[in-house]
């Protein structure tokens, strides 16, 4: 690496580790936590080397389904190549405090960006405050897009295989009631009618849609998977997609693009990742 080298993001070491130097802070995490509306959330902060002395890009990752995969071997890659990386976990899940809801996952989503949006606060992990993403993972892209809609100021959100959970819960009511009765118990919540509940009180909301109108200016990367069963293109995203796109180019980056793979990317997660860290890389390099 050339010493006049002042990229915030260096996508060649997303799958190697940076040599430890001395003097030179050492890449490294912590436990985070923060409170929400009462209820205290927790989850992992990770950062890279002191290398990236520059104000660093932040993503806020929120996973999927809790019970599912948390992705943090994404999370690690974006740390390598200079990002600061939030991987919280939601109200009422995986030890977190409150009650579960996706209404609630929304709620938290905005919480942490705007705490981090403070430049006060963002100094803690040398975090840019105007170079925060949102990125999450089947019903975490539910999460950002959702929350996004009420955050214009951010930099972009990452979406993989994104979920849109009204939208499902309309094309197969039965799959979405078997999926809220077997997570519900492993959730601070009141029952899976009350997951269910909240979604049909937002169903003129939640729909992708919807959000159209707020999501004109923003910067997206939307990965999908070809052989995925739980994310209907046609269905959930293409009318989002469709309204974003039907003036063409208006300044705005929006990427998308299928791999070969299933819902958890096994077949392609290398690719995707450099994908979503070339889309970061593209915004904050200048």
């Amino acid at each position: 690496m050339k010493k006049d080298d002042h990229r915030r993001i260096k996508t060649e070491y997303l799958f190697k580790d940076m040599p430890v130097k001395k003097g030179v802070e050492i890449a490294n995490y912590r436990l985070w936590n923060m409170e929400i509306d009462g209820s205290r959330i927790f989850g992992e902060v990770m950062w890279p080397n002191g290398t990236f002395d520059q104000p660093r890009p932040l993503v806020i990752f929120f996973h999927g389904f809790p019970g599912g995969h948390r992705s943090e071997d994404i999370a690690s890659a974006w740390r390598r190549a200079g990002c600061v990386v939030i991987c919280p976990n939601h109200r009422g899940a995986w030890g977190s405090g409150g009650k579960f809801t996706v209404s609630n996952c929304i709620e938290d989503a905005i919480a942490i960006a705007k705490f981090y949006h403070n430049k006060k606060n963002a100094k803690q992990y040398n975090i840019d405050p105007d170079a925060i993403f949102l990125a999450g993972h089947s019903m975490g892209g539910n999460t950002s897009i959702n929350a996004a809609r009420k955050l214009k100021w951010l930099k972009g959100i990452i979406l993989f295989a994104p979920g849109n959970m009204v939208v499902s819960m309309q094309r197969d009511e039965a799959a979405m009631d078997n999926l809220l009765a077997v997570g519900a118990p492993m959730l601070a919540c009141d029952g899976p009618a009350a997951l269910k509940q909240d979604l049909v009180d937002h169903i003129n909301d939640y729909d992708f849609k919807y959000a159209a109108k707020d999501l004109k200016k923003m910067n997206i990367c939307l990965l999908l998977g070809k052989y995925d069963p739980s994310v209907d293109y046609d269905q959930d995203l293409k009318p989002l997609w469709d309204k974003l796109t039907e003036k063409g180019d208006d300044g705005v980056i929006r990427r998308q693009k299928t791999f070969p793979c299933a819902h958890g990317f096994c077949n392609s997660r290398n690719n995707a990742i450099k994908y979503s860290a070339e889309f970061i890389a593209d915004l904050c390099n200048g």
